[in-house]
């Protein structure tokens, strides 16, 4: 479990201490510097760039990025990703756990 910020998030330290992994731009002490009303859909789903993401999808983060895959093709990408971290330690190259 983490959270996704499209944006900037606050309370590095704190958010460290407990293990709740974050993904954002950065961090921003300072906060928001200005709080839009939430539509209906805010607490459901997400637009990002053009596509909505929602409960019928999986979210995917590491220190690199944000992959959103739709429920329906997750298994394909937890293959695919199995298939090159075994490539990856057949060639001898590191892998994290």
């Amino acid at each position: 479990m983490g959270l996704v910020v499209r944006g900037y998030h606050r309370d590095t330290r704190e958010l460290v201490e407990i293990g709740f992994p974050v993904f954002s731009y950065g961090s921003y002490p300072a906060g928001p510097g200005r709080l839009d009303q939430r539509t209906p859909l805010d607490l459901s789903s997400a637009q990002w760039d053009g596509f909505t993401i929602n409960h019928d999808d999986v979210v995917f983060a590491d220190d690199d990025g944000v992959l959103f895959v739709s429920l329906h093709d997750a298994e394909k990408v937890l293959e695919a990703a199995s298939a090159i971290r075994k490539h990856l330690r057949e060639r001898g190259g590191a892998v994290e756990e």
